[in-house]
């Protein structure tokens, strides 16, 4: 894994483990960064990216200092990710302390990038722990952790229509990240397909078009998307046998985005 995936992969696993543990009222925390500062930088991003849908969720906007902060200033409450929290946050301070040198894009030494990797495997694994105790089925299958478009929008699990749906022309390249990870060390498949629910609906369906827990998908947008309400949807799944979703192909996470697609102009 390259050095900026691994801090991506490392800075997500802990925005998801400080949502999960100290909850939607995570910023009135103990070490929590200034409401303030979060929303100032938002704002900043904002600006700075016209076209882009920016996340309303400001631990998107918490890097890794403030993050290691937080574990830090509610020891007790982490203790059920990190038994041994001191140990743990002396990898995670490592993390910190090169997260400037990974994101200016300055070389890390081998034995700094195996390091990095190692703890970012490290985080994910914990969160995949945490949460296989607190639900059965994440003890059973791989889990999505994020999939987020270009525009800076993220999947939705249920079926509920955006009312501010981007618009896309035929020809366009939609492009998609998408993070998961499995507990029992399982390679991931991941495929992407307009389609109504259930996708995939024969085992045949299945062809995957990546395999990794970090990967990068593109659908370009055809004649038969066009329309109003275009779903996309994005599935994933382990290289077991069995899977959370029976139905079809079988799948353990999905995720889907709605568009409005316009027909071409010599239509």
């Amino acid at each position: 894994m390259e050095p900026m995936a691994a801090l991506e992969s490392a800075e997500q696993a802990l925005r998801l483990l400080v949502l999960e543990v100290l909850g939607p009222d995570w910023l009135d925390a103990p070490g929590a960064p200034p409401r303030g500062k979060l929303e100032s930088i938002r704002a900043s991003e904002s600006r700075a990216r016209p076209g882009v849908s920016i996340s309303d969720n400001l631990v998107d906007f918490t890097f890794t200092k403030p993050l290691i902060e937080m574990l830090r200033a509610n020891p007790e409450k982490f203790a059920e990710v990190f038994p041994n929290v001191e140990q743990s946050l002396s990898f995670l301070q490592f993390v910190a302390d090169v997260r400037n040198t990974v994101a200016h894009a300055r070389p890390l030494y081998a034995h700094e990038r195996a390091l990095l990797e190692g703890i970012s495997g490290m985080i994910r694994s914990a969160l995949a722990d945490y949460r296989m105790a607190k639900s059965p089925a994440a003890q059973h299958y791989a889990t999505i952790e994020s999939i987020v478009d270009h525009f800076g929008v993220a999947g939705c699990m249920a079926d509920i229509v955006p009312e501010n749906r981007h618009r896309l022309a035929v020809g366009d390249i939609l492009t998609f990240d998408c993070k998961a990870w499995d507990g029992r060390g399982r390679e991931i498949e991941w495929m992407v397909a307009t389609t109504d629910f259930p996708p995939f609906a024969r085992v045949s369906d299945w062809m995957p078009q990546a395999r990794g827990t970090n990967v990068s998908l593109q659908y370009e947008v055809g004649l038969d998307d066009v329309g109003e309400s275009t779903h996309v949807y994005i599935a994933m799944r382990s290289t077991g046998r069995f899977h959370l979703v029976k139905e079809g192909a079988g799948v353990d996470g999905l995720r889907f985005f709605t568009y409005a697609v316009n027909p071409p102009l010599d239509d």
